[in-house]
């Protein structure tokens, strides 16, 4: 029994959308352990303080927005997670960047510093010991 014309058509299109969705989904995932590969062999701390706090109530999220500067490069960034809260607004937060991709980061929110710290220009090597202040 032959396959109609527009069978095989549906056929070709279930496939052009399965292949495009796993192409995708590879970009989306080969992205996020680029970004995990290159902070967790080499990193390096510096500072960043917090702009903003938003808070999204349907989907359970918190936001911050911060920006840290590495060797006179002012980075900016934002991230999400069920666990920040409002104190962190206006706060210095550690965080580790990847020093050959500054802009690859992770923030450090639990560690919050006192104003009174500065960080190097190329940031620490190793996780300073530092007065840290709790909320």
């Amino acid at each position: 029994m032959k396959k109609s014309p527009s069978s095989k058509k549906q056929n070709k299109g279930k496939m052009l959308f399965y292949a495009t969705a796993l192409v995708l989904l590879s970009i989306f995932i080969g992205y996020d352990y680029f970004e995990y590969a290159m902070l967790k062999h080499k990193h390096r701390y510096t500072i960043a303080y917090v702009t903003d706090f938003t808070s999204y109530v349907r989907t359970y999220n918190n936001h911050i927005h911060y920006y840290y500067v590495v060797n006179g490069k002012t980075y900016k960034d934002k991230f999400r997670s069920r666990e920040l809260s409002p104190h962190l607004k206006g706060k210095n937060i550690l965080i580790k960047y990847s020093p050959q991709l500054p802009y690859i980061n992770q923030p450090l929110y639990t560690e919050i510093l006192t104003d009174s710290i500065n960080a190097p220009a190329d940031g620490w090597e190793n996780l300073p010991k530092i007065p840290l202040t709790y909320p």
